[in-house]
């Protein structure tokens, strides 16, 4: 007996049904797909005419450009990594700005002055990098706490 394939199309997927007896297999066919965060086009040759005709119909340019669009922006995003010299902190603050951060760093408990203290940078992966962003932003407003922690080169 011959496998009977059956082809829909929702938007730019196409939903293949194959049966061969009391079989049945469903899968669906997008026209391509993020691979180790790149862009990889579905190739249907070597599907049932069935679906080629499906994909020839619905991927059209357009389509295909907004399903990318849509797949890329979906895809996590990599943390960004910034390490920042504590001592460009400092610098950048006015002196009454550092007294400010002074009397914030003597208000957090003992474990994280200690932590704060012994690290030569601030990295914003940090577990302590919101709280010290908190901390400048409720003192300077957000833009200057920006300022302040701004990544260097």
């Amino acid at each position: 007996m011959a496998v009977q394939v059956s082809v829909s199309t929702v938007g730019v997927h196409i939903q293949v049904r194959e049966q061969d007896g009391d079989t049945v297999h469903r899968r669906v066919v997008a026209p391509g797909s993020i691979v180790e965060g790149e862009w990889v086009e579905t190739d249907v040759s070597g599907e049932p005419a069935a679906v080629q005709a499906a994909a020839a119909a619905a991927w059209t340019a357009e389509a295909v450009e907004a399903f990318r669009d849509e797949l890329e922006a979906s895809q996590p995003q990599a943390p960004v990594f910034t390490r920042i010299p504590k001592d460009y902190i400092w610098r950048r603050a006015t002196d009454p700005e550092a007294e400010a951060m002074e009397l914030m760093l003597a208000a957090q408990p003992a474990r994280t002055r200690r932590i704060y203290e012994g690290a030569n940078y601030v990295s914003t992966l940090d577990d302590f990098y919101p709280i010290l962003l908190g901390g400048l932003t409720l003192a300077f407003g957000a833009p200057r706490a920006l300022e302040l922690l701004e990544p260097t080169e």
